[in-house]
């Protein structure tokens, strides 16, 4: 999933998801993997997030980039999830994402964060074009390799999806 577009809204926006779901009891209930914002996330109140605004218990966020660092709100405000809920049964997990900007992975609540890296930390201008070429152009998919990632010429230097 991918999205270019601005989004604006009251709270629990992100751009890929609003909100996850939730099921009391169950463990992991919504996976959110390869996707990709560019879009400016635009809010007025709370839980904005450059891919999920509200990632409920159970949601998985892996192998996810955001390349705006154009996101907006008045509280839990994050790279990749503005609001986190866990529970005694299930907890959100991120792993393996990249973002741009200098926001939280996570704008408020508790999840487990690991991989995630912000490519205006580093000092090459390269490096995130050639951390998603090396880690995340393939993942597994049911015992084999599939492409996801790839960068050309003509957009600016951001990585898209490889079937765009």
């Amino acid at each position: 999933m991918y999205n270019t577009g601005e989004i604006s809204g009251e709270k629990g926006i992100g751009g890929i998801i609003g909100q996850s779901l939730f099921k009391e009891k169950e463990t992991h209930t919504t996976f959110i993997y390869n996707s990709y914002n560019k879009g400016k996330i635009l809010g007025v109140k709370e839980s904005i997030g450059g891919i999920a605004g509200i990632a409920n218990c159970g949601t998985d966020v892996y192998y996810c980039v955001n390349t705006t660092p154009e996101i907006s709100g008045t509280r839990y405000i994050g790279s990749i999830m503005g609001l986190v809920y866990g529970s005694y049964y299930s907890y959100t997990r991120t792993d393996t994402c990249y973002y741009n900007g200098s926001l939280a992975v996570i704008g408020g609540g508790k999840g487990t964060v690991s991989n995630c890296t912000s490519f205006t930390d580093e000092i090459d201008g390269n490096f995130m074009l050639e951390t998603l070429k090396t880690n995340l152009s393939q993942v597994e998919w049911n015992g084999k390799l599939v492409d996801v990632w790839k960068v050309t010429e003509g957009n600016e230097g951001d990585p898209i999806l490889y079937w765009e």
